[in-house]
């Protein structure tokens, strides 16, 4: 295997892999550091003559953090609300989008494993393309939980607006390949965001770029699913019994975020969680909203299983006070 210099672009084996992930040709795939670098030059060739950008709330740190990094300007727009079955893009739909450089969704949702109805989806990306304005969907999680949903360029095949953004680091955990992608369809976006690689990281290794490939041939037997689903179940059964609000299922991805009825804050109870029975889980406050905990469902079950457990004792102890 060489190791010198690669294709700044990625390799073709990898390319492929990806391509039949995404749902494009190989020619629109664009390989990065991650996701995140995928985020940050997909905002970079967005901004350069708009700097507003939209942004599907609530959301993690990075989809905003990305859009300040290449000087744009966030603009947080809530899409979920405790309860609700699915992400809704109205408020999107609803922004004048010819003022604005891009639209950034998450979807499977972090934090709360929601999806974006596929014509909602699809609609917004015809009018960002209408608009002349990019719609980067940050897709890292799809098919982690539901094995048969469809990445957007599947349901918006060859969209100009749309720059598709995955990584093997939440399907195969393989976060330290560092190997993450963005599937652009429209030409020019495509090159400008290869030209701006080429002043962040130039190229991926070629053993990182071997073994996600490897990865992404064999997806089918090395998914996450089943036991994503087991765990899904098990937590259901938690919150059933210890909370008597509703709350959103996850569709799509690798976490969840219920409601608890909590005596202290989020954050104060996620502290004591951690420091007092070993389990870590993100607190809601760190994205709006407090009484609610993120939940990984990505553990192998018995790992996940003991966790839980852990948490209902933590809970317990809480209300006893």
């Amino acid at each position: 295997m060489p190791l010198d210099y690669g294709p700044g672009v990625g390799t073709e084996r990898l390319r492929s892999a990806v391509a039949s992930v995404a749902g494009c040709s190989l020619d629109d795939v664009v390989v990065t550091h991650g996701a995140i670098e995928a985020l940050l030059l997909s905002c970079a060739a967005s901004v350069e003559n708009r700097t507003a950008v939209a942004v599907a709330a609530p959301g993690y740190e990075g989809l905003f953090r990305a859009v300040e990094a290449v000087g744009g300007v966030v603009q947080a727009v809530r899409v979920w609300n405790p309860g609700a079955s699915a992400l809704d893009l109205g408020p999107l739909l609803e922004l004048d989008l010819p003022r604005y450089g891009a639209v950034i969704v998450n979807s499977p949702h972090n934090p709360t494993g929601l999806t974006a109805v596929s014509g909602d989806l699809v609609d917004l990306a015809d009018r960002c393309a209408a608009a002349g304005t990019t719609l980067v969907v940050d897709q890292v999680s799809v098919g982690t939980l539901d094995p048969g949903a469809h990445s957007v360029l599947r349901q918006a095949p060859g969209s100009s607006a749309v720059v598709q953004v995955g990584d093997v680091s939440k399907a195969f955990g393989l976060g330290g390949l560092r190997v993450g992608w963005c599937a652009v369809p429209q030409p020019a976006r495509r090159a400008r965001i290869a030209e701006l690689r080429d002043v962040t990281s130039l190229a991926n290794s070629a053993p990182s770029q071997h073994l996600a490939a490897i990865a992404l041939e064999n997806r089918g037997a090395l998914s996450v699913a089943p036991a994503a689903r087991s765990n899904l179940e098990r937590l259901c059964a938690l919150v059933e019994a210890v909370s008597a609000g509703t709350w959103s299922m996850p569709a799509d991805g690798l976490v969840a975020f219920p409601a608890f009825p909590l005596p202290v804050s989020a954050r104060v109870f996620t502290d004591r969680l951690r420091e007092r029975f070993g389990v870590a889980v993100t607190p809601g406050s760190f994205f709006g909203f407090d009484r609610h905990l993120r939940v990984g469902l990505g553990l192998a079950p018995e790992l996940f299983g003991e966790a839980l457990d852990r948490l209902a004792d933590a809970l317990e102890a809480e209300a006893g006070g």
